[in-house]
């Protein structure tokens, strides 16, 4: 019975260290799982650049891939990784045993310079070979040609209680003067929309059950007349 438990510790332990082998931090600052990131740029080449870094103390092989969840003016077209390929994933790249890289980047190219754009993307960087072993964040891209930031990049608030939930999620809403609808979508980590739930009433607090969805990683994200305006991690147990 010992000799049991042993083993089902050891494999508990093994899954645990795999599945947080590589990890990614932006600026300077380490992003959990599902983070949003947010980026302003009057450039119109903007590139998305994380840094990379394996846990682990043997080098691993990674690919990353971007998906689209809104855009406005923006195109991703690329992905770097040592070489740049065109399209939504990378190029396989190494991180050496308990090293950083920071050779993988999305490129993003503004489509009309003359206009302001912005756009959300999820990044997921894997393990080549492993299943789930990967990380992910949601970069936040704001192209404004004048260079000035306003409070319009991001109008609306949210809180999501309980998270992690298995049940209810109770959303609580706060959305821009003269906006009185909108609705939550949430979407899983391929990007697809799992849940669509609309509301009424600039300040709202939802109820929004997520027992039918599968445990994992989500984003839950306000949008109104095809234009997102916050997005949250949320997790279902």
């Amino acid at each position: 019975m010992k000799k049991v438990l042993f083993f089902a510790a050891l494999i508990g332990l093994t899954f645990s260290l795999k599945a947080q082998s590589i990890t990614a931090s932006y600026n300077n600052n380490q992003l959990a799982e599902g983070d949003t990131i947010t980026c302003i740029e009057t450039v119109n080449d903007i590139h998305i650049a994380p840094t990379l870094h394996n846990n682990t103390s043997s080098a691993i092989t990674c690919r990353s891939v971007a998906y689209t969840l809104s855009s406005n003016n923006l195109d991703l077209w690329t992905m770097c990784a040592g070489a740049c390929v065109t399209g939504t994933i990378s190029p396989e790249f190494t991180i050496n045993a308990n090293g950083d890289y920071s050779g993988m980047y999305a490129g993003i190219m503004v489509i009309d310079a003359t206009q302001n754009g912005e756009a959300w993307y999820r990044i997921n960087t894997f393990v080549v070979g492993a299943d789930g072993d990967s990380t992910s964040f949601i970069a936040h891209v704001v192209y404004n040609m004048a260079g000035i930031f306003t409070t319009e990049v991001m109008p609306a608030e949210m809180v999501l209680f309980p998270n992690p939930s298995s049940s209810i999620v109770n959303v609580e809403v706060s959305l821009p003067q003269g906006v009185n609808n909108a609705i939550i979508e949430v979407r899983n980590l391929l990007g697809q929309v799992v849940k669509r739930v609309a509301f009424d009433g600039q300040n709202a607090n939802v109820q929004m059950d997520v027992s039918d969805l599968t445990s994992g990683i989500y984003t839950a994200a306000i949008q109104c007349e095809n234009k997102l305006m916050s997005v949250k991690k949320l997790v279902v147990r």
